[in-house]
């Protein structure tokens, strides 16, 4: 069986942390932070999958405070989200 793909563990191996933060339409965003200095084609890497996954990324950090982020393996098993088996 292949394993689920994660965005946040793909955004934390190029070095880059996701904040969430809520514009001035009350809308939530996301926001990359690097833990230290990223070559230019790891930002472009981690802003093309961060704006990619935008929806399950808010999805997986819509939890209350000092929780940890939901895996996509969770949210699935409780049904947020489904498996469609292909790459598209």
């Amino acid at each position: 069986m292949a394993a689920l793909f994660d965005p946040l563990v793909k955004l934390t191996s190029l070095g880059a942390y996701v904040r969430i933060v809520i514009d001035a339409n009350g809308s939530k965003k996301i926001q990359l932070t690097y833990e230290r200095y990223c070559r230019a084609d790891e930002v472009k890497k981690a802003q093309g999958s961060a704006s990619r996954f935008e929806r399950l990324i808010l999805l997986q950090c819509d939890v209350p405070p000092g929780w940890r982020p939901r895996t996509v393996q969770q949210a699935t098993t409780c049904g947020y989200g489904r498996n469609r088996g292909g790459s598209r």
